[in-house]
């Protein structure tokens, strides 16, 4: 039976008055309304459930790809010069634990939100086969060997936030621009053996929660990218602006 079809039946129920001699007739009168009401109510809030459940499957996509493109918005933000600048004054010496902290907040947000994700009980987006295997397995390679490259030219130490509290110096002084290796190939190799690695994920995947993780890199990288070289120009001036002209940034010989 519908929800319409008890709806009506409980309506025209019969009423029995607790007391016919001085409640009957205000008994008769309300409770069979009260009973609709109740039963409209309950309706209602089942209909409410129901449309919740229903339309979660096309919002979680959106939401994930939303917080995705807040979650990077916020790695540029506590990145931002002006901001650690604001900090180092607040700080003082304890400043040196600010990159340190900002890798372990950045880390776990990361994870916590992938896993979210991963666990989404959602069906291959297309159907495997060799051809998408082999296209997996060179890309990852490429993004894998691109990524470990590109992070033996950083000082781990550094980049971590380790040597800060170690050496207790909270701003390192880089007197050289790096232009060696992959860096004479790209201007960013590490961003772009991500997106390869991401791209080969998703042939390996093919789920739409490895789809968004990759469009929301290549929505946000650009302006990533925009900020990060504005703090490079700042910092080494003249020879990164000949850098610029000699390497492109992240496509070599595109762009």
């Amino acid at each position: 039976m519908t929800f319409r079809g008890v709806f009506r039946n409980l309506c025209q129920l019969p009423v029995t008055p607790p007391n016919p001699e001085t409640q009957g007739k205000i008994t008769a009168k309300f409770l069979p309304a009260q009973k609709c009401l109740l039963a409209g109510s309950i309706q209602t809030d089942i209909n409410e459930s129901l449309l919740v459940l229903t339309s979660m499957p096309s919002l979680q996509p959106l939401l994930a790809f939303t917080l995705l493109l807040a979650y990077f918005a916020l790695h540029s933000l506590l990145a931002a010069d002006k901001l650690k600048e604001w900090f180092s004054q607040r700080t003082g010496a304890n400043f040196r634990y600010y990159r340190l902290i900002y890798n372990v907040l950045a880390g776990v947000l990361l994870i916590v939100l992938l896993y979210w994700m991963a666990i989404w009980p959602t069906k291959p987006m297309f159907e495997k086969n060799a051809w998408t295997n082999g296209a997996a397995v060179v890309l990852l390679a490429t993004g894998c060997w691109l990524v470990v490259g590109s992070l033996r030219q950083y000082d781990l130490g550094e980049f971590t936030g380790i040597r800060q509290i170690t050496q207790k110096n909270a701003t390192p002084n880089h007197s050289s621009l790096n232009v060696s290796g992959f860096n004479a190939l790209v201007r960013h190799p590490l961003y772009l053996g991500i997106i390869l690695s991401l791209v080969g994920l998703f042939l390996v995947w093919s789920k739409i929660s490895a789809l968004l993780l990759l469009l929301s890199v290549l929505v946000y990288l650009p302006f990533g990218i925009h900020f990060e070289e504005k703090k490079l120009r700042r910092q080494f001036g003249q020879a990164y602006l000949e850098y610029e002209k000699r390497v492109k940034r992240l496509i070599p010989w595109v762009w």
